[in-house]
């Protein structure tokens, strides 16, 4: 059985617990998920906290577009991959 060459990883995972995520890609790569590695990342995180400058919010309407004409021609993307629904 050949080793399986990609992992998905859900943006919403990362933000709910990174470093189960973390794990799951390490533990992917072969690699161990050491406490060095670990502080590391949380130094990061904490650095480059989201929206430490402020939030972007666009909006489709913003560009012409209507949201249910985007999500219906988009519906393929989020079944294919199993992607939760947005929380608005």
């Amino acid at each position: 059985v050949p080793a399986q060459q990609q992992l998905d990883v859900l943006y919403a995972d990362m933000n709910a617990d990174w470093r189960a995520v973390m794990r799951r890609i390490y533990a992917f790569a072969g690699l161990d998920f050491d406490a060095e590695s670990e502080r590391a990342m949380e130094a990061w995180f904490v650095r480059n906290a989201q929206h430490k400058h402020g939030a972007h919010n666009y909006r489709l309407e913003d560009f012409g577009l209507v949201p249910a004409d985007v999500e219906a021609r988009l519906a393929f993307y989020p079944e294919r991959y199993a992607i939760p629904p947005e929380k608005k």
